[in-house]
Order: C-alpha cells, then structure tokens, then sequence
C-alpha cells in the first residue's frame, strides 16, 4: 500500500486519503454499507468507487481497518496518500496531447508522473490484498506472562483491547509499541494486537475488542456492553445506537493528548475502562 504515515504533533497534518474499493454485486447491500462508513467518517465521493478524506491518524487507522472489511466481504479495497489532487487524468492528458505538435519538458515529465501514478495504482491492488483475520477460539492459560504489541499512540479499540487483556487474560501482561512494518521482527513471546497481521485484530465487521471477546469465550454481560461503545467509536457503521459512546471518546482523546508517551495513553486508557466496566456492573 502506497502511503506515508507520520506522528501526528500540534501541527495540522496536510495532504489527503484517496479510497478505492470494489465489492460483489451480491448481496445488494454490500456496497451501501460500505458507503455508510465511508460517509460517516466524513469521505466525500470523488469519481465512481473513489473517495476524498483529509489525511490525518484516524482517517489512515479508518482506511487501514475498512480495507481489511471489504477483504471479508470478497471484494478489493485499497487506499493511497496524496500531498494534492490534481483534476488531470490519464483521458484528459491523452486528448491534450492529440493538439499537442511539439513534445515539450513539462509533457514528458507529466507523463512519467502518470505512469508512475498508473503502476503504483496496480501495485496497491496486487500487493494489498489480505484475508481476513480468521477468530479462532484460544486459552487463557496459553497467554500468561506475554508482552502484547500494538501500533504507537493507542486509542480506543487499542486502550480498550489493552484493559481486557490485563484484566481478564494475562494479569501480568506487558505492553509495547511499534510502528505497523515492524511487526515481522517481534520475538515469539511476544502477541501482536490490533494491528495488521497480528494474532488478535480486526475479523469482519468485528473491531479487535469483540475479536478478543469472541476468542477467549467472555459470556460477561458487562463486557458485551463494552464491546458495544468500542464497536460504535472505532467501526461507526451505526450497528449500536449508544448515547454515551460521544463521551467516552471525547475523555479517551483528552488522554491521547494530553499524554506523554504511550506507556502512559494506554494506563491511563485502561483506568477508564474499569470505571466503566465498574459502573456497567
């Protein structure tokens, strides 16, 4: 996948997402809820199955998870950063060159930037396509004492992964950051979450908190309810109507924030998650 990712500080990050995807034709409301995602994240449509949003660490987080949705449904997806967009295609460039008699500088180097635009493209589409994280029913015993890595600067499917990981899985458990193409050097006692490629993450529709859940067998009613707001804040395909999840969120990126490093989002992620968990008991 073609695109560049940068630690987002107090500075606006510039530069757009461009979204691509294809579905099958069946069922008929694959690609409707695939719109709905898109639209409630804020994308706006560019041409046929293309779609525009800002670039920044949630929007790329978005695109990174939603790919790996359409992957389950049997379809393609795939997204690229641009610093600009540019109206010019390929078809307009061809007709200008038809009126074109003498072959300029800025025509040559125009059309280099278009190939090279056209290959990369097809290296997306090639390169990017992975199959859905299956959920496979797991022990508690077999995940004492591990450390458990995620992607840098965690939020709430991360914060909210990490609570019940120490809670109820592996009280003992140590946690580590990396950047998402450093996860083929972890060591084996090592458990990668929430992240692409890791033994615990995004399966369907499902966001990691409710692949965990699903893994480790939890029937608690209270944990369910959990899974609910963290679905709402990190899908936001509207499946749960929770009133409360706004304000969760809101607390959850006043510690993003406010944070010195991400040792100390995800302690202070987890603190949240057992208020909640204890005033949801």
């Amino acid at each position: 996948m073609i695109h560049k990712t940068s630690r987002r500080g107090n500075a606006v990050q510039q530069g757009w997402l461009l979204f691509f995807y294809s579905v099958p034709s069946k069922p008929v409301n694959l690609r409707m809820k695939v719109w709905r995602r898109l639209a409630k994240a804020g994308a706006a449509p560019l041409k046929g199955s293309v779609y525009i949003l800002p670039y920044n660490e949630e929007h790329l987080e978005f695109c990174q998870w939603l790919v790996s949705e359409i992957n389950s449904m049997n379809g393609e997806g795939a997204f690229v950063r641009t610093d600009r967009v540019e109206t010019i295609d390929t078809g307009t460039f061809e007709e200008m060159r038809k009126i074109d008699f003498f072959t300029s500088k800025a025509g040559t180097a125009l059309k280099r930037r278009l190939d090279a635009l056209q290959s990369d493209m097809k290296g997306i589409t090639k390169t990017d396509i992975r199959q859905a994280a299956a959920v496979v029913s797991r022990s508690i015993e077999d995940y004492q004492g591990k450390t458990w890595v995620t992607r840098e600067r965690p939020f709430v499917d991360r914060m909210a992964s990490a609570w019940l990981i120490k809670k109820f899985i592996d009280k003992k458990a140590a946690f580590r950051f990396i950047k998402e193409k450093d996860i083929t050097a972890m060591d084996k006692n090592s458990i990668a979450f929430d992240i692409r490629g890791g033994m615990f993450t995004h399966a369907g529709d499902m966001c990691t908190f409710e692949a965990l859940v699903k893994s480790f067998g939890f029937k608690d009613k209270t944990i369910k309810k959990i899974a609910a707001v963290v679905h709402e804040l990190d899908i936001k395909d509207e499946k749960y109507k929770n009133l409360e999840a706004r304000g969760i969120e809101d607390i959850l990126a006043g510690i993003r924030k406010s944070s010195k490093n991400d040792a100390e989002m995800i302690e202070r992620g987890i603190n949240v998650f057992e208020m909640l968990y204890a005033s949801k008991s």
